[in-house]
């Protein structure tokens, strides 16, 4: 099974095709009486979906799909005069996670947490879009996720948010081919390649409406940096959406609401968002290369499913040490892209950017001894510095030469007078800041 797990990462192309038909012998030893067997039909497991995200959309991909949710919806086991919506009427496999996912000091890593996590990782990989349009599937894995967000050991809810960037992973993919011939898979594979298949046409009006429920579980979470990769994710796409730039702003809102690093993490995105390509780095965390294109991969970090050695082999008291190793995987504020001048002066942005603003500048605490620093970069993360600065940088984008003339439209005069009125509450807050008692 280590065999498994090292072909179909390093040759996705040639290896996931052949491996798919080996599936269902993967996720029966995931219910093996050894537990060293579990461990290692995980490990191959989280292979097979890393190498199976890495190929374009085709048939293999459908198969791998099938197979899974023909497990994860076997209720043959389970005894025919239970009452349906009940635990009992669930999969021996969906059984199995939720009894790891509830345990608190297992004894080795295959009969706890970290190991069912995993595995649900690579089991959200494989089931793709056929997840985010089951009800059924989104229910189950809804559960067994809320199950693990109330685990009482921090690293295993920080581990169970890594897990919340696949789930993202699969909303974004492109509908699962089904019945078509090979010439019809190539020109899908064209059209993912040309970013394309995730716009909404791509879906039926049905498939469309389960994809807005399961977007809401999606942004369930948006704690450790899983709201950002979000943000990234939605703003992968260089198109003037307007959609995609309404949802970004209402996580960022939703993010900044709750406060603490999350607010820090949403103003910082929002730094980002207005900044210029050239001016990315001066954002905090940003490198000095500036804005790069979104990495998929980044929702996928390795070593949640490359976890032998790692997640797997870890002792169970130091997992936090590990999990902060996955999580440097991920993505940060730096991969998300700036928003174009267009997008700038679509309808209702500066609206939702302005509004997102002032609900951190409530977050702001300070006491009134407080001594402020005296430049902005010795400002403390998500401090008064960093908000009252953020539409500065949100003026100057609009002007820089970076954009040049994307965007034809000359700005509306109720826009103007938003851009003059925040500039106005800027400088007062700046006056108010150096009036504050030292």
């Amino acid at each position: 099974m280590q065999a498994i797990h090292n072909l179909s990462i390093h040759e996705p192309s040639i290896f996931v095709p052949a491996f798919t038909e080996l599936l269902p012998s993967l996720l029966d030893n995931l219910l093996a009486p050894r537990l060293a067997l579990r461990a290692q039909a995980c490990h191959a497991l989280g292979g097979l979906a890393l190498g199976a995200s890495q190929i374009p959309p085709s048939h293999t991909h459908t198969r791998l799909s099938e197979i899974v949710n023909a497990v994860l919806t076997d209720t043959s086991s389970s005894s025919p005069s239970s009452p349906p919506r009940t635990p009992s009427r669930d999969s021996m496999l969906i059984k199995t996670l939720r009894t790891t996912l509830g345990t608190h000091d297992p004894s080795c890593a295959a009969q706890g947490p970290v190991w069912a996590l995993c595995t649900l990782a690579a089991l959200i990989v494989l089931l793709g879009p056929a997840l985010v349009t089951s009800t059924k599937l989104t229910n189950a894995v809804k559960g067994l996720l809320a199950l693990s967000i109330r685990h009482r050991k921090s690293s295993v809810r920080a581990l169970a948010c890594v897990v919340w960037r696949p789930l993202a992973w699969a909303y974004f993919r492109p509908p699962l081919t089904r019945g078509r011939d090979e010439e019809e898979v190539e020109v899908e594979e064209q059209a993912w390649e040309d970013e394309q298949t995730t716009k909404p046409t791509a879906w039926t009006p049905a498939q469309d409406k389960r994809r807005n429920d399961f977007w809401k579980v999606v942004t369930t979470i948006v704690d450790m940096g899983a709201g950002v990769g979000t943000v990234g994710a939605l703003l992968a796409h260089k198109a003037d959406d307007k959609r995609s730039a309404s949802r970004a702003i209402t996580l960022l809102e939703a993010m900044v609401t709750r406060g603490g690093s999350m607010c820090h993490d949403a103003v910082q995105t929002l730094c980002q968002l207005v900044s210029a390509p050239g001016s990315a780095a001066k954002v905090v965390g940003a490198d000095e290369e500036g804005d790069s294109d979104w990495d998929w991969a980044k929702l996928l970090p390795n070593g949640l499913f490359s976890a032998d050695p790692g997640l797997l082999t870890i002792d169970f008291a130091s997992l936090s040490e590990e999990v902060r190793h996955v999580l440097k995987q991920t993505a940060t504020v730096a991969d998300v892209r700036a928003l174009s001048a267009s997008e700038l002066w679509m309808t209702g942005v500066m609206d939702g950017l302005i509004k997102v603003w002032r609900i951190a500048l409530t977050q702001v605490c300070l006491s009134w001894d407080a001594v402020l620093p005296v430049s902005r970069s010795s400002f403390p993360p998500c401090s008064v510095g960093v908000v009252i600065d953020l539409f500065v940088l949100v003026m100057s984008s609009l002007n820089s030469s970076n954009h040049g003339t994307v965007c034809s439209r000359q700005p509306s005069e109720d826009c103007k007078a938003q851009l003059k009125t925040t500039t106005m509450m800027t400088a007062k807050t700046r006056t108010w800041c150096r009036n504050l008692p030292s």
